[in-house]
């Protein structure tokens, strides 16, 4: 009887099922295996309390049967009627399965990241779904990743069907943000999973795949009314999606050399970025203990000395390898291409090499009419070309306005295509600098593609960072760097005073 019942679910005559089962379990009352059957049956028909009850009564004959703890959890988890879901039941039972299959089974993984996601907690419903699909045999992957992509809509699962299931009323902004990242990935054919350093990994049916920086999208993005949100991230994966980067990628199948004409400098905001995306490049910024101790003996002056020396914890590590940095980017007709650092190994010749050719195609592709005077005094202008070039354009100042700042330059690197720059003098050293900065950290965060929101001072092609410290009272005091009070003459007027 229990193997026509069987035979009668698989074809959706669950009233029939019930009806076998029934006579099975007069037969046979303990017999677990049939009662986990009719429960399933009873689930079927929306009859969700006397499936919950089949499965309380199964537990009770075989209380750690990790089945019908999987199974009742998926039931108290993904129940279309909210009456009868518990996610916090759902989560104890599903732990329970995963346990006695000491996490090798993917079901009890998959109850759980659907428990989780229920209880809204959807950090771990696709922590633990990944781990599912990680497990899963070729035949559930795909009903996996489905639910994979609701929780990354920040979608609780619903049986027997996902569709229709509206967002929560109280959705937050960056939650509605990652659902229409999601949503518009899923229209272009794109899987989405998350990825190393809180990236999305985000790959096409042909198996190219390509890390996305959220936080960053998201930048570019969140500014625009949500109804704009599906057109900008459509054109997002579009100029970054895996096929335009496995094209990018044949394109360095001939050599680097072929490409030498089209070989520009591209800032990345940190030597951690290249490392994950092995991008071959070096970082720009010179540390300087000097520097670093002022700053260290100002912030115990501070005012606000915590909040100052949190900043300060933030410069040591920019002075150093996790930096500012500059690597090398083929300008394609229609993308920006970070040449991999196998493809510079491959060439032959050192990355510092490639960078200065970079530099060369760069000062022969700015236009006369590069940058805009924002303020006449102090010279402060900011680069207007945006073709994702402007930062870059900080690199070669001296080249491209000669004998402007003998001193050097105060520099802003916001983002890709934005720069302020100004000649450094013993004028704009303080409260102008000043000025810049409060900029910077005012338009640092609403930035697209940011890289620094800190002031750096440039001189002889070496980059310093210059800040500044709040004192008690709440004067602001700059700390330059140990160089530039060398070039500016501030060092013997130090030792004079302390003789």
């Amino acid at each position: 009887m229990c193997y026509r019942g069987e035979a009668y679910h698989a074809k959706g005559s669950n009233a029939l099922a019930v009806a076998d089962y029934d006579e099975a379990l007069r037969i046979d009352p303990q017999d677990i295996y049939v009662l986990r059957k009719r429960a399933m049956a009873w689930d079927a028909l929306k009859e969700y309390k006397k499936a919950i009850a089949d499965f309380h009564e199964a537990m009770q004959i075989e209380p750690q049967n990790r089945h019908t703890r999987n199974d009742l959890a998926w039931l108290l988890a993904t129940c279309p009627e909210a009456p009868f879901r518990d996610g916090r039941r759902a989560i104890e039972l599903a732990v329970t399965a995963c346990e006695s299959s000491e996490w090798k089974a993917a079901p009890p993984i998959d109850t759980l990241a659907a428990a989780h996601a229920e209880c809204g907690d959807f950090a771990k419903a696709i922590e633990f779904q990944c781990r599912a699909i990680e497990l899963a045999g070729s035949g559930c992957k795909a009903d996996y990743q489905v639910r994979l992509n609701q929780y990354l809509r920040g979608l609780p699962y619903r049986e027997p069907s996902a569709a229709g299931v509206p967002p929560c009323e109280t959705e937050s902004k960056p939650m509605r943000f990652l659902r229409t990242v999601v949503e518009m990935a899923d229209s272009m054919n794109l899987n989405v999973k998350p990825g190393k350093d809180g990236d999305l990994k985000v790959s096409d049916s042909s198996g190219n795949s390509v890390s996305v920086n959220i936080k960053r999208l998201y930048q570019k993005v969140a500014k625009d009314a949500p109804s704009d949100w599906p057109s900008s991230i459509e054109t997002y994966l579009r100029s970054v999606g895996p096929a335009r980067i496995a094209a990018a990628g044949r394109a360095f199948q001939d050599g680097l050399a072929a490409h030498e004409s089209d070989l520009l400098p591209y800032f990345k905001p940190s030597f951690a970025v290249l490392r994950r995306e092995g991008i071959g490049g070096q970082a720009i910024l010179i540390e300087d203990s000097y520097h670093q101790a002022v700053v260290d003996a100002l912030s115990d002056l501070s005012s606000e000395a915590t909040a100052e020396r949190s900043k300060v914890v933030r410069n040591k590590n920019a002075a150093s390898q996790d930096g500012l940095c500059v690597t090398i980017a083929l300008d394609t007709e229609d993308n920006v291409v970070p040449v991999p650092e196998a493809v510079i190994s491959e060439s032959g010749r050192p990355v510092t090499e490639w960078l200065e050719l970079s530099l060369r195609n760069l000062l022969a592709r700015t236009p006369a009419d590069w940058f805009c005077l924002v303020h006449e005094a102090s010279g402060l202008c900011a680069a207007e070309v945006k073709d994702c070039y402007d930062a870059s354009r900080a690199l070669i100042l001296d080249k491209l306005l000669p004998g402007k700042a003998p001193q050097g330059w105060f520099v802003a690197p916001l983002g890709r295509d934005d720069l302020y720059f100004m000649p450094a003098t013993p004028d704009t050293a303080n409260q102008m600098a000043l000025h810049l900065k409060q900029i910077v950290e005012e338009e640092f965060p609403n930035t697209q593609y940011g890289l620094s929101d800190e002031l750096y001072w440039v001189h002889a092609g070496r980059w310093y960072l210059y800040s500044f410290v709040t004192l008690q009272g709440g004067q602001i005091v700059a700390c330059p760097p140990e160089e530039f009070c060398r070039v500016f003459g501030l060092l013997d007027q130090i030792a004079d005073q302390q003789r």
